[in-house]
């Protein structure tokens, strides 16, 4: 039985399965993944983010998040998941993203919150719930990716949720690291 960070790609769970001597056959992978919430009143730009959030993910052969879309604050903070990284416009209708950011940094401190806005007017507010980055639109791919790279390792280091594996009638906990 071995014990794998959920946060680890599949095919690095497989292979070591298959250097111990477990073939395809009898291995069933039971994954946590990662739940990414996009929150913009710009259906546009939730669609935009969680393209090039894809494209990062897959670029990197890392196993696809579930992602979550919200136009607005009061739906996001509505949901039963709890986020691992949130997007999470400034400027909304009803509810700003200050007020939600706050609200999800008190409800959930580990939760990566990245503010995506138009208006740099708002750091010194977001910074108040420990924001991890702040992104300008129009979003640079480029900027996004690093950002991305460096939220994926803080969630990789904070979680510690097990990932089970099922090898036949046995059910287990393991540790695997990328290298």
């Amino acid at each position: 039985i071995w014990m794998i960070s959920s946060k680890i790609t599949i095919s690095c769970i497989y292979n070591s399965l298959l250097q111990r001597g477990l073939n395809h056959y009898n291995i069933m992978l039971i994954n946590n993944l990662m739940d990414i919430f996009v929150c913009d009143d710009n259906t546009l730009i939730c669609n935009e983010i969680n393209s090039l959030v894809s494209e990062f993910f897959r670029t990197n052969n890392m196993t696809m998040p579930v992602f979550h879309t919200f136009t607005d604050g009061k739906s996001l903070l509505s949901s039963n998941v709890r986020p691992d990284i949130v997007f999470l416009d400034i400027q909304m209708p009803e509810m700003s993203g200050i007020d939600v950011g706050n609200i999800l940094h008190n409800k959930y401190p580990n939760t990566i919150i990245i503010v995506t806005t138009s208006f740099m007017d708002y750091l010194d507010d977001a910074m108040r719930f420990n924001v991890f980055r702040y992104i300008s639109k129009p979003i640079d791919k480029d900027r996004l990716f690093r950002n991305m790279q460096d939220a994926v390792d803080v969630y990789n280091n904070q979680n510690s949720t097990p990932l089970y594996v099922k090898c036949g009638s046995e059910i287990g906990r393991a540790s695997c690291r990328e290298r």
